[in-house]
């Protein structure tokens, strides 16, 4: 306790004189500015007026055209009413594959694997089997010394 009071009293008397000289510098001269006035300046100041001048506006001329309508007529007879059949389609349903498998390999001898099978015992009752394996434990083998010849190999071996 009292070696922090040591502390505390040695930094507040080395920080004592610091303050002590900010308090008697000297003035500074260049806040204080004088300006000479030798002509007095009184700028004539105008009135802005709105001015309120609404540019003529034309009519604009339209003139109607003639239309033309088109006056031959079609007996309703003369269209055949068996051309267009009705759509008669049957509905397919897809193909089902009942299984899948995907297998992958990648760095270090990690590999993936997925499978799923679905058996239709009846159609009720129904069997999911599925396999799922997301990689193996690799190990490094490293030598702690490069050889005298420069080249560095490195092995890795899987589960062990």
């Amino acid at each position: 306790m009292k070696y922090n009071n040591y502390i505390l009293l040695g930094i507040a008397f080395t920080a004592l004189p610091v303050s002590i000289q900010a308090q008697t510098q000297p003035k500074d001269t260049t806040v204080n500015r004088t300006v000479i006035v030798e002509q007095q300046y009184n700028p004539d100041i105008m009135d802005a007026a709105k001015v309120n001048v609404l540019p003529k506006v034309e009519e604009p001329s339209v003139s109607k055209k003639e239309v033309e309508y088109a006056t031959f007529t079609t007996p309703a007879t003369s269209i055949p009413a068996g051309t267009i059949g009705a759509y008669t389609g049957k509905e397919i349903q897809p193909g089902f594959i009942p299984g899948y498998v995907r297998l992958g390999y990648g760095n270090y001898g990690n590999l993936d694997v997925l499978a799923n099978y679905l058996f239709r015992l009846s159609d009720r009752d129904k069997l999911n089997v599925n396999f799922k394996m997301d990689g193996m434990e690799v190990r490094w083998i490293c030598p702690s010394v490069i050889p005298e010849n420069g080249t560095l190999s490195i092995t890795v071996h899987g589960p062990m």
